[in-house]
């Protein structure tokens, strides 16, 4: 998609097979960080894993 940089996954530190395929896919785990509301589910942690893929863009035409 013409002007995307780079995709972003964000899951709960709770749920390691998400972070798994982010591995799998080539993301790379960015940071962790606390969400202000905390946790919503009672399984979660209130701490976001975040992932990125860079992409690669295409010189326009």
């Amino acid at each position: 998609m013409p002007g995307i940089d780079r995709i972003e996954i964000h899951h709960d530190e709770a749920n390691p097979a998400s972070g798994a395929i982010a591995r799998r896919l080539g993301f790379t785990e960015m940071e962790r960080v606390q969400v202000p509301e905390g946790p919503v589910a009672p399984s979660e942690t209130g701490i976001d894993v975040i992932w990125r893929l860079q992409t690669s863009l295409s010189p326009s035409a």
